[in-house]
């Protein structure tokens, strides 16, 4: 094996651990959306109450 496709080798596992942490921060950013939604939800809810 010659070195530049050891490099190729390398950069391509790179490229694969990059695309696996930029899914799982898609997933938390998503679950962070959803928490700040329901939040939104609840704080609208107590506010109404408020107003009765």
């Amino acid at each position: 094996m010659t070195w530049q496709e050891e490099i190729d080798i390398a950069v391509d596992q790179e490229r694969q651990r990059a695309d696996e942490i930029q899914k799982l921060a898609d997933s938390e950013k998503a679950r962070a959306d959803e928490a700040e939604q329901l939040a939104k939800k609840y704080e609208k809810m107590l506010r109404d109450l408020g107003k009765l």
